[in-house]
């Protein structure tokens, strides 16, 4: 069981997974193409950003990469062609920017804060890292299909290592990220014909996190594509 501050993580998480449900690019929801685990790793993806009220967040015209969630406030809309009223104002549960996810095409509308406005935002490029083009999702279809192909590597390792953690020295830290860490790790005696001077990357996840975040589709997918690579 986790403290009050796990516990807030855990409902911020949870509300942005909701908010991102209801996101509609063009004509698709993002849970139509996303799994549910890949809308969690969104979620943690975004970041919250405040604006005083007569803030510009985005304006008509310049190239758009960030799409904004309204968290609390409201944000109103202009559009220059239909005159210097708002077109409409946006308030918490709205969105706004969600085609900066397809491509940075100019922006075709200025959000200016009318109120003070907190928002969670999402950039193109985090979302191109964690799960590749979004128009290449939404062109291939319903994600069970691409979750279907992904499980099956593409050959399988000629190789077969047997090492357990008990033959590993683990040794200093290699990289830090979001759910776990990488140490580097040192044979303490050969093993499988190798000698004890090979070194390996030891990646190290809570489960905990795993079950919290409801990543843990991820991570065997993860493994089966590993154990299915050669490398030298």
């Amino acid at each position: 069981w986790g403290g009050p501050g796990s516990q807030f993580k855990q409902r911020r998480i949870e509300a942005k997974v909701k908010f991102l449900k209801k996101v509609k690019i063009k004509d698709t929801f993002l849970l139509d193409v996303l799994s549910e685990s890949e809308i969690h790793t969104l979620a943690l993806a975004t970041v919250s950003e405040s604006y005083e009220a007569g803030a510009k967040i985005v304006r008509e015209g310049e190239p758009g990469d960030i799409f904004f969630m309204i968290d609390s406030g409201s944000v109103d809309v202009y559009i220059k062609a239909k005159g210097d009223a708002p077109v409409v104002t946006l308030t918490s549960g709205s969105f706004f920017g969600e085609l900066a996810l397809l491509s940075n095409d100019n922006r075709t509308a200025s959000c200016i804060a009318k109120t003070n406005v907190k928002c969670h935002i999402l950039m193109r490029n985090d979302f191109n890292l964690l799960l590749g083009d979004l128009q290449s999702l939404m062109d291939g279809g319903d994600y069970s299909k691409r979750e279907a192909e992904s499980i099956q590597p593409k050959k399988v390792s000629k190789v077969s290592l047997q090492v357990n953690l008990s033959d590993l020295d683990i040794l200093k830290v290699l990289g830090i990220g979001a759910f776990g860490t990488v140490r580097l790790a040192k044979l303490k005696h050969p093993v499988d014909g190798l000698n004890d001077d090979e070194f390996f990357a030891l990646k190290c996840i809570s489960k905990k996190s795993l079950k919290e975040n409801g990543l843990d589709s991820h991570i065997q997918n993860e493994k089966i594509i590993m154990a299915g690579l050669e490398h030298p």
